[in-house]
């Protein structure tokens, strides 16, 4: 800035510009400059404020956790925006007899504290350093033997042979309180639970009781069980009001363990848990598994996806107004929303799709709050050929957005 003034300066003194007008043009330059760079440092400034969003996700297949900024993804060469911050597996190996850390399932990201907090459906809930450096296993989730009259050996789902052992946690939801510096985590698995649960039978006693609810401190820490019972089958996973003091999750059917479709709702004490919605289906209700749940606290409404009806919906927090947002999507799991730029990121893991449709597979995607403008961020072609196969392609199952 200094050598440009000397150069107006010499280019007036030549006699060019009558000096009278110095003073009032340099300071036109002086209020230009400084426009025009922010100008450029605003460029997609009105494309979301994508700018200032990177976007993380797991992938339960391949044992990664990525991230890559939203911007960059809208951009000329998208796969140059991928990191992968966590081969998960590198926590926990796999070993004789145990799959290892292999399923990272939801995720949250704490970018002032600087750890990203896992789940894991072997292992446990793990946190991460925001370099993906160093890693601790917070709430771990051991090996336990299967009692004697539970008949062992037992299947549990993803080993290929029968076990004496319960090795899968489940814990699908996991969330955090900034402010009192909380985790919340569970529902875990009521049937194939290390942390406590008969198999097949969950709604036995104490202290086989499963499908938990807990809350920590954010290192693990004064674990405080909140809920048991709280699921009838497979978990759903979990979202915060923490305006209203309020925590959801869904309580789904599955092959394995059919039952009614339920959307919970309890206090975070874990108190008066409820059925906020029976999707079972009858009496005009639809029928709709409800998988993992964010909420919209200042306009009082709550988002949820469902898996096997492939869709996306909201209903308002007292129930009513319930509506599909987005529909023929490829097995969509966990949502975030971004409320201040009106949009939600979603993982679609292309489990199953809908009828008679071909699959496009996994995907991070994302959607205007109201469902229009639908978009796939990333998709299997986002990576080098070769990354994926047939039998493990790219499945994104937890999402989480922070500011960049």
């Amino acid at each position: 800035m200094k050598e440009l003034k000397t150069r107006f300066q010499k280019y007036v003194d030549s006699g060019s510009i009558a000096s009278r007008a110095v003073e009032s043009v340099w300071r036109y330059l002086l209020l230009l400059v400084p426009a025009l760079f922010l100008a450029a440092l605003c460029a997609g400034c009105g494309q979301g404020n994508a700018l200032s969003r990177r976007v993380y996700w797991t992938d339960v297949l391949n044992h990664k956790i990525q991230r890559a900024d939203v911007n960059c993804l809208r951009g000329p060469g998208a796969n140059a925006c991928i990191e992968t911050v966590l081969d998960t597996l590198s926590v926990v190996p796999a070993e004789t007899g145990h799959p290892g850390a292999k399923s990272p399932n939801s995720v949250v990201v704490d970018s002032d504290g600087g750890w990203i907090y896992w789940s894991e459906f072997w292992t446990g809930i793990h946190r991460t350093t925001l370099d993906g450096q160093s890693t601790q296993t917070i709430v771990p989730t051991p090996r336990m033997p299967i009692h004697n009259s539970w008949f062992p050996p037992v299947y549990l789902p993803g080993l290929d042979r029968d076990t004496p052992e319960l090795l899968r946690a489940d814990i699908q939801g996991i969330d955090i309180d900034p402010v009192n510096k909380r985790l919340y985590f569970g529902p875990d698995h009521p049937f194939e639970s290390p942390l406590g649960s008969k198999y097949l039978n969950p709604n036995s006693d104490l202290p086989f009781a499963g499908a938990r609810i807990w809350s920590s401190n954010l290192d693990g820490s004064l674990r405080v069980k909140l809920l048991s019972n709280s699921v009838d089958g497979f978990p759903g996973s979990l979202g915060l009001d923490l305006t209203n003091r309020k925590m959801y999750w869904g309580s789904p059917t599955s092959g394995g363990y059919p039952h009614a479709n339920r959307l919970m709702r309890a206090d975070l004490s874990g108190t008066d848990m409820e059925t906020f919605l029976l999707l079972d289906g009858s009496e005009g209700r639809p029928w709709l598994d409800p998988r993992d749940v964010a909420v919209d606290e200042a306009a009082g409404r709550v988002y949820f996806t469902s898996a096997y009806t492939n869709s996306i919906w909201r209903v308002k927090a007292d129930g009513t107004d319930l509506r599909q947002l987005l529909r023929r999507l490829d097995t969509p799991q966990n949502i975030v929303l971004d409320v201040a730029d009106g949009k939600m990121y979603f993982a679609e893991v292309s489990h199953n799709v809908p009828h008679g449709t071909q699959p496009r597979g996994g995907a991070v995607s994302r959607a205007n709050l109201n469902g229009s403008g639908y978009e796939r961020l990333v998709t299997g072609s986002s990576f080098p050929a070769g990354t994926f196969t047939a039998d493990f392609p790219f499945a994104p199952n937890g999402i989480a957005l922070v500011p960049r």
